[in-house]
């Protein structure tokens, strides 16, 4: 399959890479446009008034100035690369995407921009224990699980006439026994809480656009 990767991580995070050089060795011509920065829980913001920069870091491999969505309206509708995209793979993403995560993940929202072009779009996230440090995900045994089912994912995307996009959530652990599909979206509560802060000076002021 020829098999576009991308994140909200940024070009340069380690689970985009694991994944795309796992990918080359299960046999597939992978690609990469992936943005130059973190873009996590940008959601499906896109680019529309304004030009984004690419830039090619290694064969196959483009950085872009944007958001993931837009990664991946540039891969499959520009002439960048040779091949029509087959697949979307987007993560491995550092930390979990669950329940309402989904709606503001940068991740999720790039296998969402695939689904929207009738392309099968999976999302794939590494949770992480609570304790454990940024630096101790194992991306290799996730990597591994997707390239193993990656036509079972694509097959079930299309049976589904690619309607939406299949979010892989993995443990950080060595090895995995199996899978459970879940058909419910869980509502988090992220506890958020907001300070405002008034600033000296500063007034509100309305203005009239004639």
């Amino acid at each position: 399959m020829n098999i576009l990767v991308t994140n909200d991580d940024g070009i340069d995070a380690k689970g985009i890479n694991v994944i795309f050089n796992k990918l080359k060795e299960y046999g597939h011509s992978v690609y990469m446009v992936a943005p130059a920065g973190n873009r996590s829980a940008v959601s499906s913001k896109i680019s529309m008034f304004s030009s984004l920069e690419m830039k090619c870091t290694a064969e196959n491999k483009w950085s872009c100035e944007g958001s993931p969505a837009d990664c991946v309206i540039i891969a499959c509708k520009s002439e960048i690369f040779p091949e029509k995209i087959d697949m979307v793979v987007s993560g491995i993403n550092a930390g979990a995407n669950l329940g309402t995560d989904v709606v503001y993940s940068g991740t999720c929202a790039a296998a969402r921009q695939a689904a929207l072009y009738k392309i099968p779009g999976v999302a794939v996230s590494l949770d992480k224990d609570y304790y454990s440090q940024w630096d101790d995900f194992l991306y290799e045994p996730l990597a591994e699980f997707v390239c193993k089912n990656i036509e079972k994912l694509r097959s079930i995307l299309v049976s589904c006439k690619n309607e939406g996009f299949i979010n892989i959530n993995g443990c950080n652990q060595k090895s995995y026994k199996g899978a459970v599909l879940c058909k419910e979206l869980s509502l988090r509560d992220y506890n958020d809480k907001i300070k405002v802060v008034p600033v000296s000076g500063f007034q509100w002021k309305r203005s009239l656009f004639v």
